[in-house]
């Protein structure tokens, strides 16, 4: 499997281990997760960003919020966690020379995202714990078992 896979898996899990009937699935549930969240630190200790990226971040932030759409309560209004703009041409005019100033930090961070990207998709053994049939929760779904297939025997 990828990371990406397992991470989706991950999260599958999560939203299944809340079946208290049965001791056993729970044990693997909880084996499992420990397994997944070794490679999440690995993933995370390689998005972690620099103080040089962190510093941009501090500047380009304000300069988002200045330039963006406010709410009634004059907030700005993000979708997505993405800033909308009231007028997209004169902000990028206004973040050219802070992009400028960060050009090696950006092209830092691009190559850390491509990392990211390209550790996602490697294929990685875990030997999950697998979990039997006699050992599933009684009320568990067919979707909640769907999306766990790979740790079930």
């Amino acid at each position: 499997m990828t990371r990406r896979e397992i991470f989706n898996l991950y999260n599958n899990i999560i939203k299944c281990r809340y079946h208290d009937d049965n001791s056993k699935f729970n044990y693997a549930v909880i084996k499992n997760l420990k397994l997944i969240e070794e490679q999440l630190k690995i993933i995370e200790k390689e998005m972690k960003p620099t103080s040089d990226f962190m510093e941009f971040e501090n500047v380009r932030i304000p300069l988002c919020e200045e330039h963006a759409k406010k709410d009634e309560t004059g907030k700005p209004i993000l979708i997505n966690d993405d800033y909308q703009f009231e007028d997209m041409d004169k902000f990028l005019e206004a973040i050219k020379p802070l992009q400028e100033k960060y050009k090696d930090t950006l092209d830092n961070r691009q190559k850390q995202i491509d990392k990211y990207n390209k550790m996602l998709d490697e294929d990685i053994d875990i030997e999950f714990i697998k979990i039997n049939k006699d050992e599933l929760p009684e009320k568990i779904s067919q979707k909640e078992l769907e999306s766990i297939y790979p740790i079930l025997a």
